[in-house]
């Protein structure tokens, strides 16, 4: 069942990344074709005003042959410039979508699968349903056509200039790739789903299945201390956000920080704090004093803390049967956390350990359920620290994203040109974290999507005795 899951959740991110991939190409395309043709429009453009002045010549006369006409005009030259001229009117209402559609037989060779899969959608998707219905009836021959009353409200507003042949009837090429896209779009925000998968599944089912939130829907409302009518939720809002404006409009007068100057927010000095002379040195003082520590010797220290190494189990064992199983952990998690690799890893080891065993500790016991619980053992034994304690006591968080380059190709690759250029990939490690600097949750995604669609992952996936209340993102997220 959850290898199932992700495939299906491998599935979901190809789809993404092939179309997303298909319609760069396709808008490269088209404007590689405008640069190429865009001297033959002016010629061509100048050709036609040439043909409309001789034609409108008031010392013509009226009686002047076709033949003549053409032949003091250049018939080939005319010809070529009315094709050149229709074709850049052509691109000018249909964009690329012409080098779109020219895509779509590439795209035909999975969408009919992809489109079999037991998509759903919420309330407000029904068309986008009713579309995937019609297409799976397409693909198994129980239709012939595409019906013209086929809901089209889905589909791109781009696509609109091609969507509809000059007989009426609707084509099918543009529909089946505006309803791709319309797809992809809405597994993104979560309008449609896949219930037997593990991201994208109905976010309502995510947090409460519907029986179990009618059972429990009053004492939620009862904890939170939130009013149970939506009136009353209103006016509670409102409220609240009356008395905060009127103690910042009371108190702007007397703010070290902010003022208000031609109806528009200025700062009167950095938000961040001075730090004293005195704060500078006792950083020195602590950095001085910290011995540097070999990395294994770290780990090797907080393993007789809090014994962690026991999360890290073989699939279906209670016992670990490879020999000298700590150091051989402790190498394979050293690994990757250093970019060092299993191989450069096993000639830098004694004890007999081969990249074979770090090979083999890295597929088994490495996997998404022991690394979250190896890191539920250290949020926890962190927390009871009493230096903890003195940063925060675990009830506020906040999460963000780190942006770094890939060397090789990887399903979760996305171009992020802000940073990385146009032609790089790179991805994102999106990381929460508590107020007394515990790591509760991190998880690598895709450069492209909204970081919003992650935020409640670490909240509700994690497992240490942490119950963050309040939660603080950038606007990404």
């Amino acid at each position: 069942m959850e290898a199932h899951k992700t495939i299906l959740d491998h599935i979901v991110a190809l789809h993404d990344q092939l179309l997303t991939k298909k319609m760069r190409e396709a808008t490269h395309a088209f404007a590689q074709h405008s640069r190429r043709r865009r001297r033959q429009y002016r010629r061509g453009l100048v050709k036609l005003i040439a043909t409309g002045t001789t034609l409108l010549d008031p010392a013509r006369s009226a009686v002047t042959t076709l033949g003549t006409l053409l032949e003091e005009l250049d018939a080939a030259a005319l010809r070529t410039a009315v094709e050149v001229c229709t074709d850049r009117q052509r691109l000018e209402e249909r964009g690329d979508i012409d080098a779109w559609r020219a895509r779509y037989p590439g795209l035909r060779r999975y969408l009919p699968a992809f489109f079999a899969l037991p998509l759903q959608g919420e309330p407000g998707s029904e068309q986008l349903v009713q579309g995937l219905e019609v297409v799976r009836q397409l693909d198994a021959g129980t239709l012939k056509t595409l019906p013209r009353l086929a809901p089209t409200a889905f589909v791109p507003r781009k696509f609109w200039p091609a969507l509809t042949e000059p007989d009426g009837n609707l084509d099918r090429r543009t529909w089946e790739l505006g309803l791709a896209v319309a797809v992809r779009d809405g597994l993104r925000s979560g309008d449609v789903y896949l219930p037997t998968s593990r991201r994208h599944i109905s976010f309502a089912n995510l947090v409460y299945d519907p029986t179990r939130w009618q059972q429990e829907r009053a004492n939620a409302y009862t904890e939170l201390q939130l009013p149970s009518t939506p009136d009353d939720f209103c006016a509670r809002l409102q409220h609240d956000f009356d008395v905060v404006a009127t103690q910042a409009a009371q108190n702007l007068a007397h703010n070290d920080f902010v003022t208000i100057r031609r109806d528009r927010l200025h700062l009167k000095r950095r938000d961040a704090l001075e730090l004293s002379p005195r704060l500078k040195q006792l950083r020195r003082t602590i950095a001085g004093a910290l011995p540097r520590v070999r990395i294994e010797d770290l780990l090797t220290q907080v393993d007789a803390w809090c014994h962690f190494p026991q999360a890290f189990r073989h699939i279906g064992e209670q016992a670990p049967r490879v020999p000298h199983f700590a150091t051989t952990l402790l190498a394979t998690l050293i690994a990757p956390g250093t970019n060092l690799g299993l191989a450069m890893m096993a000639h830098s080891v004694e004890h007999g350990i081969t990249a074979n065993m770090l090979q083999a500790m890295s597929q088994w016991c490495l996997r998404e359920g022991t690394l979250k619980a190896a890191n539920a053992l250290l949020v926890n034994f962190h927390h009871r620290l009493p230096l903890s304690a003195v940063w925060g006591d675990g009830t506020v968080s906040s999460s963000d994203g780190q942006r770094f380059g890939l060397q090789a190709s990887s399903l979760l690759g996305a171009l992020y040109p802000r940073y990385f250029g146009s032609d790089d990939p790179a991805l994102t490690v999106y990381t929460h974290v508590a107020d007394h600097h515990s790591v509760l949750h991190t998880q690598v995604i895709a450069c492209s999507l909204r970081e919003a669609m992650y935020v409640l992952d670490g909240l509700l996936a994690h497992d240490p005795i942490l119950r963050p209340k309040e939660h603080f993102v950038d606007q990404h997220g």
